[in-house]
């Protein structure tokens, strides 16, 4: 489907779906519970979907009703082989390819022909010939138990988080030991304090990660919190238009994208949290310099928002942005390019020089087919109050899948076109 954005006067209330991020690690958590487990306030997106649908073929019972899983875990016997689809959800492999040769002796993981082009560096180094890939398609032929991992998470926190899951059913103590740096220290936060809930105890200093042995997964309740992810993007309506309320935010949040509440405070935003409301107003804003180590998927947000408020700037940490759903700094330059504005892309940085003369594009603004990039650069466009036509707007369900919904519930200007058969 395409979508035609037009100029709109915005305001209003919009309660936040639940976090994609903690609703990933309590699913496969959940799972591995011997008991049944209850999950509220769930917002189902594609990524979780195929989270969910993995657990099953590992056989845990699932359901869905009221925005509440119910999960009883499945038992660890053994199985020969295992076939599933990831399709786009990095998430669902980096998190599942540890779990899964542990309980299986043959995998085969189905991957996305985006997927697989991200890197899978840790695990291969780790797996060694125990991994193949080959197309889209990745076999594993059984699980690396050691007592010591030595994992490279310079591109992505989720190996760890993987490796987190499964260590505390070995038979012995184990310690992981992160080399070349850990990027987004938020989110491996965010999977010990959800093992933590289900009774796993982990101990994280610095560079070690140590985890005792033979603990065991209890069945627990839990409220899941409102995604960050999704509320920036609103949140930055707020400060280009009138009131908007973004409700049932929890204050002091592990998700790495709460900093972003920090980094409109720091740019001089009207920003405020009541009571679960995070209320932005129309701002007044300057420019800073970024730093985006801890919070990569807010890159293509920080870059519209930094650009729009038209004064030099750069934002750091930026390397990454290249093993994302696209190569998120190249996409974002190639779109803003067709609205008259240039940022200029380095190795690990991008710089905005300002003074920008925005204007309507005369060319479809290609989501590539990444769900961050479309719903950065639609917000781009209601905050310019240009007019532009995007493609390939269903990806915005991979995260966020009343992304538009809700955009009509604060007065957006937008036109659907279904693309014919």
């Amino acid at each position: 489907m395409n979508a035609i954005v037009y100029p709109s006067d915005l305001t209003g209330s919009i309660k936040i779906p639940s976090s994609k991020s903690e609703l990933h690690r309590f699913v496969i958590a959940a799972s591995l519970a011997q008991g049944n487990s209850f999950i509220y306030n769930v917002s189902l997106n594609d990524d979780v979907k195929n989270t969910i649908l993995a657990m099953k073929e590992l056989g845990a019972t699932i359901n869905f009703k009221n925005n509440i899983l119910s999960i009883k875990g499945f038992n660890y016997e053994k199985k020969e082989s295992i076939f599933f689809e990831v399709k786009e959800s990095g998430s669902t492999l980096r998190f599942l390819i540890p779990l899964m040769s542990y309980f299986i002796n043959n995998v085969t993981i189905k991957c996305g022909k985006e997927l697989i082009k991200r890197p899978l560096y840790s695990y291969l180094s780790l797996y060694k010939e125990k991994i193949i890939i080959n197309n889209e398609v990745i076999k594993l032929t059984g699980f690396v138990d050691k007592t010591i991992y030595k994992v490279d998470s310079s591109q992505s926190s989720q190996f760890i988080s993987g490796l987190l899951f499964v260590l505390p059913l070995l038979n012995h103590d184990s310690e992981i030991e992160i080399i070349n740096g850990l990027v987004s220290v938020p989110y491996v936060l965010m999977t010990i304090k959800t093992l933590e809930k289900f009774g796993i105890k982990i101990y994280f200093q610095k560079n070690n990660i140590k985890i005792l042995g033979n603990q065991k997964y209890k069945a627990c309740m839990h409220h899941i919190e409102s995604d960050y992810s999704s509320a920036c993007y609103l949140m930055t309506l707020g400060l280009f238009h009138n009131e908007i309320d973004c409700y049932k935010m929890k204050k002091n949040s592990l998700q790495a994208d709460s900093l972003y509440y920090k980094f409109i405070k720091n740019l001089g935003g009207n920003i405020s949290f009541i009571k679960g409301h995070i209320i932005t107003r129309k701002s007044i804003l300057h420019s800073i310099n970024i730093d985006i180590k801890n919070c990569l998927d807010l890159g293509p947000l920080l870059i519209i928002l930094l650009v729009l408020i038209n004064e030099k700037a750069c934002i750091t940490s930026t390397k990454n942005l290249e093993y994302k759903e696209s190569n998120r700094a190249y996409a974002i330059q190639e779109e803003l390019k067709k609205f008259n504005v240039n940022i200029d892309v380095e190795e690990n940085k991008i710089k905005l020089n300002g003074n920008y003369h925005i204007k309507n594009p005369n060319k479809i603004i290609s989501s590539h087919n990444d769900h961050r990039i479309l719903m950065s650069l639609i917000i781009f466009v209601l905050c310019s109050k240009t007019t532009a036509t995007f493609e390939n707007i269903e990806c915005v369900n991979k995260s966020y899948a009343n992304f538009f919904n809700d955009l009509f519930t604060l007065n957006a200007k937008i036109k659907i076109i279904k693309n014919k058969i």
